[in-house]
């Protein structure tokens, strides 16, 4: 969860599932939010009139707070209280990992706390921008510039490469990133992340330039890169819950999961997001609510399960819900 937090109003981006779930603990009926969204509105156009949905900055009064069913966002409604002067009603806003929600009051500390723990830590990502002719390497605010002699005609090609190549991989090493983003126009990115190491991202842009680079960050691959990330931390905690079975140190099914859970023998509970959705759609997600609020209180971690397909079906083939004991 990235957070801004201010006396009486905040700004929060969830990044993950279980940043969804707490969303929905912290965000109460009768409380001001504000995001920018889609909203449908009437044009004239002569003697007929269309609707059209128009991007917005809308800030409502919450009646209403759940996961979507089938999806993997929260849906909060309300009545709207500010916005353009034509938008007056109710509107629901679809919370989804990336979205920037504003809370208009002061949290308790409880909540700031919780927030505090959620605070992600952002993963080291290098990108590479590179052709032909150079490659330009960006971490943080630093930026790295390699000239290539590929484009000579009467060189190499394949030994020009390898020494283009070299000094990139040599730039990297001493960087030594989590992630990298490899973008840049043509074949040459394809044939770079054919040579790393390291775990990639590949990207289009149109020039090896500040520019293209900006071009790069608003095609998302910062966000891509926490979808890799959260990807692989699904698929090793449930594969750690299989690995666990048969020494009896993990636990699955909701029967078994309420057995640990009063025993405060949790270390982290993993639920499936369809076992949300489910449970929604049957009415009795007040059930599962009371569940992951007790490991969560009791000091355990819970993680909700989505965003990786292989990890969510093995997870759904246990019942939907799992976990790790602590002792």
């Amino acid at each position: 969860m990235r957070t801004k937090l201010k006396k009486g109003e905040s700004s929060l981006v969830p990044e993950s599932l279980d940043d969804l779930w707490l969303l929905s603990e912290i965000v109460h009926i009768g409380d001001l939010v504000g995001m920018k969204t889609l909203r449908k509105v009437k044009l004239s156009l002569g003697d007929r009139s269309e609707a059209e949905k128009k991007p917005m900055f809308l800030k409502i009064k919450v009646n209403s707070v759940k996961f979507e069913e089938y999806t993997v966002s929260l849906r909060v409604s309300g009545e709207i209280v500010d916005g353009p002067e034509d938008a007056r009603g109710n509107h629901s806003f679809s919370v989804a990992p990336g979205d920037k929600l504003n809370v208009y009051k002061d949290f308790s500390s409880m909540e700031i706390d919780l927030l505090k723990k959620a605070k992600s830590k952002q993963a080291d990502v290098c990108l590479v921008l590179i052709d032909r002719d150079e490659a330009m390497i960006a971490h943080g605010r630093q930026r790295f510039w390699i000239k290539s002699s590929v484009a000579s005609k009467d060189s190499d090609e394949a030994q020009d490469f390898s020494q283009f190549f070299g000094q990139v991989k040599k730039r990297l090493s001493e960087i030594n990133p989590e992630y990298v983003v490899v973008a840049g126009p043509g074949f040459v990115k394809d044939k770079l992340v054919s040579e790393i190491e390291y775990k990639t991202i590949l990207e289009g842009a149109s020039s090896v330039s500040e520019s293209g680079l900006r071009e790069v960050f608003s095609r998302g691959a910062l966000e891509k890169v926490g979808v890799v990330i959260r990807e692989a931390e699904e698929n090793n905690t449930v594969e750690s819950i299989f690995n666990k079975i048969k020494s009896g140190k993990s636990f699955y099914g909701l029967n078994d999961s309420k057995t640990f859970c009063e025993q405060k023998n949790v270390e982290i509970l993993v639920v499936s997001s369809n076992l949300i959705s489910n449970s929604i759609r049957d009415s009795n997600y007040s059930d599962l609510r009371s569940l992951i609020e007790k490991v969560k209180y009791g000091g355990g971690r819970v993680m909700l399960v989505g965003k990786n397909e292989d990890a969510t079906k093995r997870l759904d083939g246990l019942g939907g819900i799992a976990g790790i004991k602590r002792w």
